[in-house]
């Protein structure tokens, strides 16, 4: 099963028996701190769920586009 952002706000709805809006408003909170650790460069860990770290991608290398059978008109 995927678990998306969806059915975490209606599980934690469900289980604190709190609206839609208020749940989204706590998983939300949760997703921007995480990210906001993440973009100062520090790892996140999250006992019993899981472990997150922000990685530099180095830039992709591009090819030039090879056009057959000539000029497009």
């Amino acid at each position: 099963m995927t678990l998306t952002k969806d059915h975490l706000i209606s599980s934690i709805g469900n289980r604190l028996g709190i609206s839609k809006s208020e749940s989204s408003r706590i998983v939300e909170s949760v997703v921007e701190t995480v990210k906001t650790s993440l973009s100062n460069g520090e790892d996140v860990l999250i006992s019993g769920f899981g472990k997150f770290s922000g990685e530099e991608k180095s830039s992709a290398k591009g090819k030039e586009p090879c056009y057959r059978g000539g000029l497009a008109t």
